[in-house]
């Protein structure tokens, strides 16, 4: 049967077949369909692409590789098209096939510094805190960015490496002074912690005073993390006035945890004492 007389419906249920069982894991039964394709129609494509994921997958890397280079010659365009396919997937909230199409791209060019920090992100949020964290380091080698170097120091919060976060942080800001979370969440441990090695109020002060301001002194997190830094450097007068704005924007917009930790936190100023999280 040549490639003219291929019936359009069998192949697309033979593609759909093939990439369910790589969904599911099972990459043998996978590779076993999509070479069943590529025997028919050499030049397939998405049969190609997939068949040479799966091949990577497996371990068989140098079968892996001459496909990859083959899909790259067929269409040099094609990681672009997949990357393009994977952010409107992301953006559409559909993970999974957003991680497979981001994967793929990552096949075809391991150095995608934008799909390497996506799919970095879908791990994160998933869980898969080890993963993510590599595949940012990975970015990082590539390229310095605020992105990676924020979304790491969350990673190392998590797994309670103080040192690193404000470490990760730090570079956050330093690439780009504007990444209005970067500053607030250096600024937050920096005025907040409850060992001293790693507080510094004054820092602290100009991190958070600068979030407000780029946020259009609109948002009530940013605001408690400035009352807390004024507490930090003994500027209780301001630290009480700016803790009860930050109640009073949280109650406006409907943000009841954060106003009610501002009220627990106006008792300690009102006592000249400091907020330790």
């Amino acid at each position: 049967m040549t490639t003219r007389q291929l019936d359009p419906d069998l192949m697309e249920a033979r593609m759909g077949l093939a990439i369910s069982l790589k969904m599911q894991g099972d990459l043998d039964a996978a590779s076993v369909e999509l070479q069943n394709i590529l025997t028919i129609q050499p030049d397939h494509i998405e049969a190609t692409l997939n068949f040479g994921v799966v091949l990577a997958d497996l371990g068989r890397t140098n079968e892996a590789a001459a496909l990859l280079a083959k899909i790259n010659r067929l269409n040099p365009r094609m990681q672009d098209e997949l990357f393009a396919a994977g952010q409107e997937l992301f953006d559409q909230k559909n993970y999974a096939a957003a991680e497979d199409r981001f994967a793929a791209t990552l096949k075809l060019n391991p150095s995608h510094l934008p799909a390497l920090e996506r799919l970095a992100l879908i791990h994160a949020q998933s869980g898969r805190l080890d993963s993510a964290a590599a595949l940012y380091t990975q970015a990082l080698r590539q390229q310095p960015s605020a992105e990676s170097h924020y979304y790491l120091a969350m990673i190392q919060g998590l797994r309670g490496n103080v040192a690193d976060t404000i470490t990760h942080l730090a570079h956050a800001v330093r690439i780009n002074p504007d990444h209005v979370l970067a500053l607030n969440e250096l600024a937050w441990i920096r005025a907040t912690h409850p060992q001293q090695e790693f507080r510094d109020g004054t820092n602290a002060v100009e991190l958070a005073e600068r979030a407000c301001r780029l946020s259009g002194d609109t948002e009530p997190r940013y605001w408690g993390t400035l009352d807390a830094a004024y507490a930090e450097v003994g500027r209780f007068d301001d630290a009480i006035k700016t803790a009860k704005k930050t109640s009073e924007l949280a109650e406006k917009m409907g943000q009841t945890n954060v106003m009610e930790s501002a009220v627990t936190r106006l008792k300690l100023y009102q006592q000249r004492r400091p907020f330790r999280q």
